[in-house]
């Protein structure tokens, strides 16, 4: 939750949006959100540099390449992400085991529908998690 404003007397983290204070969950929720977000807005300013631009065609053939290539790149970047579950910071490991462990604990369809959602917003998280939900079924803490 690195960024967000704390109450020194308290040590929980303020909502920069409401004032409020808010819990370890919704702290480490926001960051995510903050880190997914700065990632993608990365990706996508290199967009313009990318592409077949010194070879003759038009702007539009450009531009399509270039979106191809961004998001090959945001692929391989969610890919090299979601091998790092051992690297994630400690809160981070606590939130994806509490889910891993919820979502074993739900039916396959309630599964597949919480993660198609969580990587929607956040490839590498789900993929995270899935490694987690990986490792928790092969008996590992």
């Amino acid at each position: 939750a690195v960024g967000l404003p704390v109450n020194p007397e308290t040590g929980m983290y303020i909502d920069p949006n409401t004032g409020q204070e808010m819990s370890p969950e919704q702290a480490q929720q926001m960051a995510m959100q903050a880190n997914s977000q700065q990632a993608q807005q990365q990706n996508t300013a290199n967009a313009p540099t990318q592409g077949d631009q010194g070879v003759p065609g038009s702007a539009v053939d450009n531009a399509v390449y270039s979106q191809e290539e961004q998001r090959q790149d945001a692929q391989n970047t969610a890919a090299q992400q979601a091998a790092t579950y051992n690297n994630a910071p400690p809160n981070l490991k606590v939130t994806i085991t509490n889910l891993a462990n919820q979502l074993l604990g739900a039916d396959l369809f309630s599964r597949q529908s919480v993660l198609q959602n969580l990587a929607a917003r956040s490839p590498a998280l789900a993929n995270m998690v899935k490694e987690r939900i990986g490792m928790i079924s092969a008996g590992m803490q």
